[in-house]
């Protein structure tokens, strides 16, 4: 409860007007965040069943905007060295720099109700989806560990074969792989839980 209501608090003092919300000195909540709705990891298509399979993520960004000064130098020092992706990003060339960051919980979970991230079928003649699952846990990344399926981003996308099995892998914890049969969503196999069938 104390955790949705300082998400609520931190909500309020965002700004937010919709997908396309600028930046802004006061912070921005960006939505969907920067690992966006369909990732770097793309999708993979079953062309004999017609059936796209995707991995949708939600999870919340804050963009803040840094004006220059000694913790954002407007040129690249030996602090402040190019190419980082922790911190300030410094955006060399332009008034500001970018403080980005995943909207977070004291506990370090998303203010947002998961599921973070699942796989889904697409019927690509009816464009409907056929299903969907939450995929990964939190389970090493919270402070306070918790074995439910969350869903979690991932970072990879899915494969399908001609047979119709779908692997996907990439999962913030680690621990999920998965094996399914495309057509139905049943899950046939999770080598992290040596349950393959």
């Amino acid at each position: 409860m104390f955790d949705q209501l300082v998400c609520r608090i931190k909500f309020k003092r965002l700004r937010y007007e919709g997908p396309f919300t600028p930046p802004s000195e006061q912070g921005t909540l960006v939505f969907p965040g920067d690992f966006g709705m369909f990732e770097w990891g793309g999708i993979a298509v079953d062309p004999e069943r017609q059936i796209a399979i995707a991995n949708p993520q939600s999870i919340p960004f804050i963009s803040r905007l840094v004006p220059r000064g000694k913790d954002n130098p407007a040129a690249p020092n030996a602090a402040h060295l190019p190419g980082t992706e922790l911190g300030v990003q410094p955006m060399y060339g332009v008034p500001y720099g970018v403080d980005l960051g995943i909207f977070l919980s004291p506990l370090g979970i998303p203010c947002l109700a998961p599921p973070w991230g699942n796989i889904a079928a697409i019927d690509l003649r009816t464009h409907k989806v056929v299903w969907q699952h939450r995929i990964g846990t939190i389970r090493d990344q919270a402070p306070l560990p918790s074995p439910f399926k969350f869903g979690v981003p991932m970072l990879g996308g899915p494969i399908v074969t001609a047979g119709g099995v779908i692997f996907i892998t990439g999962t913030m914890d680690g621990r999920s792989t998965f094996a399914m049969a495309g057509s139905y969503g049943r899950i046939a196999c999770r080598p992290a839980a040596s349950r393959c069938r």
